[in-house]
Formats: C-alpha cells, sequence, structure tokens
C-alpha cells in the first residue's frame, strides 16, 4: 500500500510495474488528468469521519511515470 498523506508519502511511489492504482479522496477530474481509464470500483463509507463516504477509483494507464505523478500529489496536512 501506498499513501501520498503525510508522512506516508515519505516512503516513495509504487514501483513503475504497477498497472492498476486504487485512489482515495481525489475527484474524477484531478484523475482524468493522470490516467487514460478512470472506474468508480466502490464506495468507502464511515458514519463518523470527517469525510463518511469517499469514491474508490481503480485507475489504468498513467499518462506519466509513477514517480512524477507521486511529486504532484504530496498531501501535507
Amino acid at each position: 500500500m501506498f499513501s501520498r498523506h503525510n508522512n506516508y508519502w515519505l516512503w516513495g511511489p509504487p514501483p513503475e510495474s504497477t498497472r492498476v492504482v486504487l485512489a482515495i479522496d481525489f475527484s474524477r477530474e484531478d484523475l482524468e488528468e493522470r490516467f487514460e481509464e478512470i472506474v468508480a470500483a466502490g464506495r468507502h463509507e464511515a458514519e463518523h469521519a470527517v469525510e463518511s463516504e469517499l469514491t474508490i477509483w481503480a485507475c489504468r494507464r498513467p499518462r506519466a511515470s509513477i514517480a512524477e505523478m507521486w511529486e504532484a500529489v504530496k498531501l501535507f496536512i
């Protein structure tokens, strides 16, 4: 598992051989800039969470290298 959130981002990107990325807490529009194929694969629901309903996206065919995308998705909060 790889995460863009806080210090998890420092662990680095997935390998370039990655064929499917499951993305959570991204807009479809944001993902369309990075992948050629995006499919809503499910929903994460947590009644007491700040963001209680999030779409899980299955993304294929990256438009750039995974390492290049990794730099752009860092989320430090």
